[in-house]
C-alpha cells in the first residue's frame, strides 16, 4: 500500500493541476486568436475593445479608430516599401465579430500592379490600405478560414468607400490569385476545449479524493500505535517520497491539530538509525 500511495503522490503533483488557472472561454466575437503551442498550450484572445458596436445603418461594418503608421518607409533592396503600425487597428464586420490588429505590425499596402496605379491609386491609398492591412494579417491564420478573410477583405473596402463595382473586382483578385490555406473551425474547436477542461476538473477531484484517502490510510501506519505514545518510523525512500510531498502541499492531512511534518519540523522526532525516526 505504501508504494501504491508514493505513485499517487507522484501522479497527483505531475496530473492535478488547477485547471481554474486555465485560459478564460474565448469570446469568439474576436477573430485574433492565437492557438498555443505544445501539450499544454492554451489559445488566446488579442482583440481590444469587444464592446465596441457599429454605429446603426452601418451595412458593411465599421473601423474601431484610424488606421495610424510609424513615421516614414522601410525599404530593401528586391522589396516593397514598407509601413508599420503605430497603434492597434480594427474592424467590426456586419456580424460583430472584431478583426483587430496590433501595434507593431509590418505591411506593404494594397498589392496593386504599377500599371493600374496611375488610374485607381496606389499601395497606400486610404480607401484600400485599411482593408489591404486586415487582409495581409488575417491571411493563412489557423482560426480564420481564406473565404472569411477574402469576405473581410471586400466588406472593408465598402466600408471605406470604395465603389461597389472596384471593391468586387479587388475581391475578385484576391480570391483568385490570393492564397488558400486549411483552418479550424473555432466555435467547434472550443465546445470541444472547454468539455476536457470540465472532464480534467471531475477527474481532478476523483483523483484528489483518492489519493486523500490512500494518504490517509498509510500515515496512519506512521502514527503511534494505541498500545504507546511513541512508535519507530521507517524512513525508507517510499516514506521520504510522501514526506517530500507533504512539504509542498503544506502538510494536508492532520491528526490532533498536528501533521507528521509538523512533528519533524519541530524536532519531535528522535533517530534511531540510518533509516529509523521515533515520532509522537
Amino acid at each position: 500500500m505504501r508504494a501504491i500511495c508514493a505513485l499517487f503522490a507522484w501522479l497527483f503533483v505531475i496530473y492535478a493541476h488547477d485547471v481554474r488557472a486555465q485560459a478564460p472561454p474565448l469570446d469568439l466575437r474576436c477573430a485574433y486568436v492565437e492557438m498555443g503551442l505544445g501539450l499544454y498550450g492554451e489559445p488566446s484572445m488579442h482583440c481590444f475593445d469587444l464592446d465596441f458596436s457599429c454605429p446603426a445603418g452601418s451595412e458593411w461594418g465599421c473601423f474601431k479608430r484610424p488606421l495610424v503608421f510609424q513615421e516614414g518607409f522601410i525599404h530593401e533592396p528586391g522589396q516593397s516599401e514598407r509601413r508599420i503600425t503605430a497603434e492597434p487597428f480594427g474592424y467590426v464586420d456586419r456580424w460583430g465579430t472584431h478583426w483587430d490588429v496590433p501595434t507593431g505590425y509590418m505591411t506593404d499596402g494594397a498589392s496593386i500592379p504599377e500599371a493600374f496605379k496611375p488610374f485607381i491609386g496606389g499601395s497606400w491609398t486610404e480607401q484600400y490600405v485599411r482593408a489591404a492591412v486586415l487582409h495581409d494579417f488575417y491571411i493563412r491564420r489557423v482560426t480564420s478560414s481564406a473565404q472569411s478573410v477574402h469576405r473581410l477583405f471586400l466588406h472593408a473596402l465598402l466600408a471605406s468607400g470604395v465603389a461597389p463595382d472596384r471593391a468586387r473586382l479587388m475581391h475578385k483578385a484576391v480570391v483568385t490569385f490570393g492564397p488558400d490555406w486549411k483552418s479550424i473551425d473555432l466555435a467547434a474547436y472550443e465546445a470541444q476545449r472547454q468539455a476536457n477542461l470540465e472532464q480534467v476538473r471531475r477527474d481532478n477531484e476523483a483523483f484528489a479524493a483518492e489519493y486523500s484517502a490512500c494518504l490517509e490510510r498509510h500515515l496512519a501506519e506512521l502514527r503511534s500505535p494505541s498500545d504507546a505514545q511513541w512508535q519507530v518510523c521507517p524512513l525508507d525512500g517510499k516514506h521520504q517520497f510522501i514526506l517530500d510531498f507533504l512539504t509542498t502541499a503544506a502538510g494536508e492531512v492532520t491528526k490532533a491539530g498536528s501533521t507528521i511534518l509538523d512533528d519533524f519540523k519541530a524536532g519531535r522526532c528522535r533517530q534511531e538509525g540510518p533509516d529509523k525516526y521515533v515520532c509522537p
